[in-house]
This record gives structure tokens, C-alpha cells and sequence, in this order.
């Protein structure tokens, strides 16, 4: 349970008011969910779900939750998940999000626009989004993606907002995509690194206005 160990980690390096918490249990019902971890001296946490899914065998998940700035009331569903790597093929990202989809739309129903985070074990980003779709229904758009990891918005009829200055975490430090041989320390150990965006989000006063409110949020994946 590697999960609470990183809360741990942040919660120790964090500075003054800064505390962190983990939405969603984990468990191997759900195993290789993408757990929220969110700042929770900014957040509140209002609802989670955790889905476990069967893939070729294998059990992964998709995990949810909503969250509410405390300093505005803003809500947002934040959705993980990382299907299995079958040589890239975008099938098992679609797949994960087809059995998902019920679960994103019922955060969805809440009011909150969604961001859909992954290491989707595909390239094929276009593939995600059009699942996302159809499936989930609306329009996303891809805030950022380097190789498998992305992070993907809805953009209507929920808006997130604006995303910017979205990049990888140290993306040349190293070969990727082999697994143990390319295991770093600035990724966390992975064998890829992650990406990160920021978001300045748009509440709805200010969208029927058509006056953006710059508020960022950030997220990384």
C-alpha cells in the first residue's frame, strides 16, 4: 500500500498550512486505479467511487472523486486510471473508460466538470479522447500528453477552464518505456515521466458572463 506511504511523504515536506490526503481507499479490487491525491487544506473531498474492471485477466480500476475548493465553492470530478499495456494498443484505455463511463457521468450529474487523468499505455491520444466521447458524452480536449501519460478536460457542456503551461517532469532525464531497466528517481521510480497542466477554471456566474475568472488549479498525472 504504497499510497498512504506518499501522503506520508507529502504531508512531512509540506510547508505551513500545506496538508494532503488521499480520496480513495486503496485495494486490489480496484488495483491500478488512479488514486486522488489532493491538497486538502484547499479542497474538500464531497463523494468518491472506485470501479474495478477485468482486463485479459488482469484486474485494474478507475477511480473518482469530487472535489470543492473551499475558498469559492468550485467542484470538479477528478478521474485516474491505468488499463494494461498490451503493445500500445489504445483498445485497453477505450475499454477502461467504456466500463467506467456510468460512474464519470454520475459525478458529472452532480454539476461538476470532469478531468480524466492516465498512464493509458497508448499513444494514441485521439483514440482516448474519442472514447471519452462517446462514451461519457460532451467535448474533451487533451491538456497534456507525453508518451503514455495525458490528462484530458471536458471542455462542454462543463467547462474546466483554461489550461497552460503543461509539460513533463523532467522528460529528457532518461530512456523510458522499458520497464524495470529504466526505472528513475525523478520519476518516482517509474519507467516514464509524468506530465502536469495548469487550469485556470471558470465557474458558472462568470461563464454565462463570458468573464473568465483566473483561479488556477494543477494538476499532474
Amino acid at each position: 500500500q504504497t499510497a498512504p506511504r506518499i501522503i506520508d511523504a507529502l504531508n512531512r515536506q509540506g510547508q505551513g498550512s500545506e496538508t494532503w490526503a488521499l480520496a480513495n481507499p486503496w485495494s486490489t479490487d480496484w488495483y491500478w486505479c488512479g488514486l486522488t491525491a489532493y491538497r486538502s487544506d484547499l479542497w474538500e473531498l464531497e463523494w468518491h467511487k472506485e470501479v474495478g474492471i477485468k482486463q485479459d485477466g488482469d484486474t485494474r480500476g478507475v477511480c473518482g472523486s469530487l472535489l470543492r475548493r473551499k475558498s469559492d465553492g468550485y467542484q470538479m470530478c477528478v478521474w485516474g486510471t491505468h488499463p494494461i499495456w498490451r503493445d500500445g494498443n489504445a483498445y485497453w484505455a477505450r475499454d477502461a473508460i467504456r466500463q467506467s463511463a456510468s460512474a464519470i457521468k454520475e459525478c458529472s450529474d452532480k454539476g461538476a466538470p470532469s478531468v480524466f487523468m492516465c498512464d493509458c499505455n497508448t499513444v494514441e491520444t485521439w483514440q482516448v479522447q474519442e472514447e471519452l466521447e462517446s462514451s461519457v458524452g460532451g467535448t474533451w480536449d487533451l491538456a497534456m500528453g507525453y508518451g503514455y501519460d495525458q490528462i484530458y478536460i471536458e471542455t462542454f457542456p462543463k467547462n474546466v477552464g483554461a489550461y497552460f503551461e503543461g509539460k513533463s517532469v523532467c522528460g529528457n532525464c532518461g530512456q523510458s518505456g522499458c520497464q524495470d531497466a529504466c526505472s528513475n528517481p525523478a520519476w518516482a521510480y517509474s519507467d516514464h515521466p509524468p506530465v502536469e497542466v495548469s487550469i485556470d477554471t471558470i465557474d458558472m456566474t462568470t461563464r454565462m458572463l463570458g468573464q473568465p475568472q483566473e483561479i488556477p488549479a494543477n494538476f499532474s498525472s
